[in-house]
């Protein structure tokens, strides 16, 4: 949920209300990380789940 223009609020998996995490969120946490025009001129993504389940992505 946004609740201001910098500023984003998980509820479960929040890294400080912020839009970037490193991999230090709060568990569970699922976190999403996408290659635009990677090697090869190929787009992919990788999803990690952490410390328990936690897969609602929006």
């Amino acid at each position: 949920m946004v609740s201001g223009t910098k500023f984003l609020n998980c509820s479960t998996g929040d890294c400080g209300s912020a839009l970037t995490c490193a991999v230090n969120g709060d568990p569970p946490l699922t976190l999403a990380e996408f290659t635009l025009n990677g090697s090869n001129n190929l787009d992919y993504y990788d999803i990690s789940i952490i410390d328990g389940f936690n897969i609602p992505m929006g």
